[in-house]
């Protein structure tokens, strides 16, 4: 054997060198829609399914567990209704889904409950103190 050894090669792996290579192409992402917040005052026309609304705060005296505090929520249903004699709509939400809100009147506070509630979320507040729940 001589003293000169050949050197040892080592592979190096390189993961880009096994892929195909393409002309660059955009590629259109489908991204599903962001419903901005609805604060539209007429009453004729409801919000649809998905969009975001402001909805008020609702304290129970008798029963906190159902307390529930105001901001921006997602609708989840919208249904045709009466109030009143008149026609309405009702709307459900996702963050309070087992409550009814009657556009008519929803509709007219929207202004009002965006200055109050600004970028705040919807969201159950249960008070579950045995005082406030005596009924």
């Amino acid at each position: 054997m001589s003293s000169k050894s050949k050197p040892t090669v080592v592979p190096v792996f390189r993961s880009d060198a096994l892929l195909p290579t393409f002309p660059s192409v955009p590629v259109k992402v489908k991204r599903k829609p962001t419903r901005k917040v609805t604060v539209n005052p007429s009453a004729d026309i409801p919000p649809k399914k998905g969009d975001k609304i402001y909805v008020p705060s609702a304290l129970y005296l008798s029963h906190g567990a159902d307390d529930f505090a105001g901001g921006i929520a997602t609708v989840s249903a919208v249904k045709k209704t009466r109030m009143g004699g008149k026609a309405d709509f009702e709307i459900t939400v996702e963050e309070k889904p087992h409550s009814g809100f009657y556009w008519s009147n929803l509709s007219q506070d929207q202004v009002r409950l965006k200055k109050e509630y600004g970028k705040q979320k919807a969201h159950a507040d249960p008070d579950n103190s045995p005082s406030s729940n005596c009924g």
